[in-house]
């Protein structure tokens, strides 16, 4: 998921253009409409919000004594408002393929967002560490991970072919610096 920062910077990237006679998203996904944009900006206010409740999660469960539970509750939430959010600008994109891209992209965010929910349940309540079920819920998590992380390089793959040298250049930085910040909030 440290992808994800990168992610909403290449969904700012379709929705801003990068001059010229068409956008990265007109190149990408066709005629984009000024409702299509107005949505897609929504869309990207939303994966922001979700980008930044993930890291918090991540931090509240990898804390050094233990897991910061309440911080933890707050970031499920969190996922949570800002992934029914997306979903619901999402559906108001003409653009089929823009549309179809975002909404099963962010089908894969709603399933991380469900096993956050149920990591979150586990720590909340009260009893024993029940040590398998702690290893069956960091097994779901990855699984439901791994399809995001590689929805997002998709992602980025297919619109970053469609940008000039300089951004593409920039894209590539932006990942790199993602990828450290990312491990600089929650550790290795």
């Amino acid at each position: 998921m440290t992808v994800l920062r990168t992610t909403v910077g290449v969904l700012i990237v379709l929705v801003v253009g990068c001059g010229g006679a068409s956008s990265p998203a007109e190149k990408t996904f066709g005629q984009v409409s000024e409702q299509d944009a107005t949505a897609t900006k929504k869309v990207i206010a939303d994966v922001r919000r979700y980008s930044s409740n993930y890291t918090d999660f991540v931090a509240a469960i990898n804390a050094d004594a233990e897991v910061d539970v309440e911080r933890a509750r707050a970031a499920a939430d969190g996922l949570q408002d800002a992934v029914n959010a997306a979903q619901s600008e999402a559906v108001a994109i003409d653009n089929t393929d823009l549309n179809a891209t975002l909404s099963d992209y962010l089908s894969k965010l709603q399933r991380v967002a469900g096993v956050v929910e149920r990591v979150v349940s586990y720590y909340e309540a009260p009893g024993e560490a029940d040590y398998a079920l702690e290893d069956q819920l960091a097994s779901d998590l990855l699984d439901a991970a791994s399809p995001a992380q590689q929805a997002d390089r998709a992602f980025i793959r297919r619109v970053s072919k469609h940008l000039p040298p300089d951004q593409r250049d920039r894209l590539q930085k932006q990942c790199r610096e993602a990828m450290q910040d990312f491990t600089e909030e929650v550790g290795d």
